[in-house]
This record gives C-alpha cells, structure tokens and sequence, in this order.
C-alpha cells in the first residue's frame, strides 16, 4: 500500500527534525513555503529595474546542492540559503535607488521565511556556502563601496539562488535532485 506523499513528507520530517519539532509548523512549510517564496521572487523583481547584464565575478559551488539528498537535509540546505540571503540584504543599503516599499516587502518575506525554516531544521553549517556569501558580501559589496551597482549584482545573484531554492524546495515532494542541477 502507498502512502500519500503529504503523509510521508510529515513522518520524514518529524522523525528527523529538532527534538519533539518545538516550534515547527509543518504545515507552514508544506503549504505556506511555495506562495511566500514566490512572493519574495516578485518584491525582488519589483523593487527594482531591468537585472544587470553583468557578471558577477564570484561563482556559486554548484556542486553544494547535490549534497542535500533527503528532505530534511534539502531543508536544512533551505534554511541556511535563506538566512544568508537575508543577512546579504541587511547591510549598507544607502546606494540602492530601489523602491523601498518593495525592499521592505522583500526583506520581510526573507525574514518569514528564515524564522519558519529555522524552526524546523537542524543547522548544520554548510562551510562552502558560508564562504560563498563571504566572498559575495567582501568582493561585491565592500569590494564596490556598497554602490547601487554591487547591489544590482547582487539583487541578480540572488534572484538565481531564490529561483534554484524554489526548485530544491519542489524536489521534497517530488523526489530527486536533478531539476536543481541545470
């Protein structure tokens, strides 16, 4: 007999979650995730013009999201990516010429979305992608004098990383890993 996938989500993440899922909305994660996710991608879009053409001059691992193989590992990986992005966009942001409704939007979904993550996974600190924000937030940032400029780069970067996120977080209901990976 098969179990509903919605069933199997709930035991796969209660069994490996933090003790006794203190503070953990499975529910939210499983219903609330996708429609916030989408709505950070569009304060994104929205607070800003045309994304750069630029490159950005620090690549991502690639190869980091092929470590997270069940779904509270994905989630965990989830987790760290967001709360990263978030702390990116908490910093000197006097350059931008983005709309600031919007940003403020933007920043406030990260935030929901970090705190919910938070909630329901074991952190694991993923060194890879520590060094990764490291290198974006002292090449690009600090690197350009927090200009309107490194800030495009980086509203562009993470545009990627939040689309790539949404794909990982499909792939918990879905199976393996391979749509991320393109």
């Amino acid at each position: 007999r098969i179990m509903a996938p919605t069933l199997v989500f709930f035991l796969l993440l209660s069994a490996l979650l933090l003790p006794g899922g203190k503070g953990c909305d499975l529910s939210w994660i499983q219903h609330r995730y996708g429609i916030l996710s989408r709505e950070t991608l569009s304060y994104l879009d929205s607070m800003g013009g045309e994304y750069s053409n630029a490159t950005v001059p620090v690549p991502f691992p690639s190869s980091i999201y092929k470590t997270a193989r069940i779904a509270p590992e994905r989630l965990s990986f989830l987790s760290e990516m967001i709360h990263k992005i978030k702390k990116l966009f908490n910093d000197n942001l006097e350059a931008v010429t983005w709309k600031r409704a919007e940003l403020e939007r933007f920043q406030d979904a990260l935030y929901r979305q970090s705190h919910e993550l938070h909630a329901c996974v074991s952190h694991a600190v993923n060194e890879m992608l520590r060094v990764y924000f490291k290198k974006l937030h002292k090449e690009i940032l600090k690197g350009m004098n927090y200009s309107s400029h490194s800030w495009e780069l980086i509203r562009k970067v993470v545009r990627q990383h939040l689309q790539r996120l949404e794909l990982l977080w499909v792939s918990i209901y879905t199976g393996p890993l391979e749509p991320c990976l393109r």
